[in-house]
């Protein structure tokens, strides 16, 4: 069975301020608490000043602050009485500090943000106007000292000392200071944003011409599959038709010399013809008178002169 020693067991107190009770845990790991370390929590809770505060246990006041709880006789589970006033927070010095810083930190938060605004109407031209670095540069110096500015507010902040102030205090300077970070980190964004906005700009023009050179490129795509095999087709055909009409028309020019070329024989068939038949009649008309003349009219030809004269003829025809 494993058993917790008096040194790890937490120290409880119940503490009654102003007819209210709150619980208090005490940490023991370090050691006994002593009442330096009850008395800051009770300033935490009771919004008492530690040196406005007055612990009572048992009716003895607990003056000594370095003392530990239990050389009062206190336990874990004692009831402790506290007496004292709430602090007026606007007479405390952190709390005007505070309020001092913070209007400072609202100065430099309307400088940033007029910057941004500056910038905002630059960047909404952005594609249309050419970008002026003169404008940005100094947009970027006056960024520069609100960051500046930023940051010292920052440092009188860790400079305050607020060991024995109230959990109000020290709540409020922890907001503005996570307000100022808030704040510088804006201050960052911008200044990169001033820094490569020559960058983006070309970026962004690059980047749209990319698209629409994109677009037209998958449009001729699209009336290449749409009209492309059609128009293939058209063309082959038209290319075929091309060549058929060619051959075509050699066919036809060579029918058409063939047909020259039989006319022509025809032609010189017929003129021989011709000649081969004017002259046996020539001939005949030139002998017929002779013939008439030595014959008597009532005699004929025999027929061996027939034969002779058609021999004759058919040898003209075959010349």
């Amino acid at each position: 069975m494993t058993t917790v020693s008096g040194r790890d067991r937490p120290f409880n107190v119940h503490l009654i301020h102003a007819e209210q009770k709150h619980n208090i845990t005490l940490d023991v790991s370090h050691g006994p608490p002593t009442v330096q370390q009850f008395a800051a929590q009770v300033a935490g809770i009771t919004q008492v000043p530690i040196d406005k505060q007055r612990l009572i246990f048992k009716g003895r006041s607990l003056t000594n602050m370095t003392a530990p709880l239990q050389s009062y006789g206190m336990k874990s589970g004692s009831k402790v009485m506290v007496l004292g006033s709430k602090a007026n927070l606007e007479d405390d010095d952190n709390i005007k500090a505070l309020s001092e810083v913070n209007v400072r930190v609202s100065a430099t938060n309307e400088q940033l943000d007029e910057i941004i605004k500056q910038y905002n109407d630059i960047s909404k031209n952005m594609l249309t106007e050419e970008p002026d670095l003169n404008c940005l540069n100094q947009l970027d110096r006056q960024l520069a000292v609100c960051s500046e500015h930023f940051t010292r507010q920052l440092e009188q902040l860790d400079g305050l000392t607020l060991a024995e102030s109230t959990e109000d205090v020290r709540s409020r300077r922890k907001s503005i200071v996570l307000r100022i970070q808030s704040l510088l980190e804006q201050s960052d964004i911008l200044h990169n944003a001033i820094v490569d906005y020559p960058d983006r700009r070309q970026a962004v023009l690059d980047k749209i011409r990319q698209d629409k050179l994109k677009k037209l490129a998958e449009q001729d795509e699209d009336e290449y599959y749409t009209d492309g095999e059609e128009g293939s087709e058209g063309r082959v055909a038209a290319a075929d038709n091309s060549e058929g009409q060619a051959g075509l028309t050699d066919s036809v020019g060579e029918l058409s010399t063939a047909a020259d070329n039989t006319e022509e024989q025809a032609g010189a068939t017929d003129s021989m013809e011709e000649l081969t038949g004017a002259t046996p009649d020539n001939e005949r008309c030139e002998q017929e008178p002779s013939d008439a003349v030595s014959r008597p009219e009532h005699e004929h030809s025999s027929p061996a002169d027939s034969a002779t004269t058609g021999d004759t003829q058919e040898q003209m025809s075959a010349l």
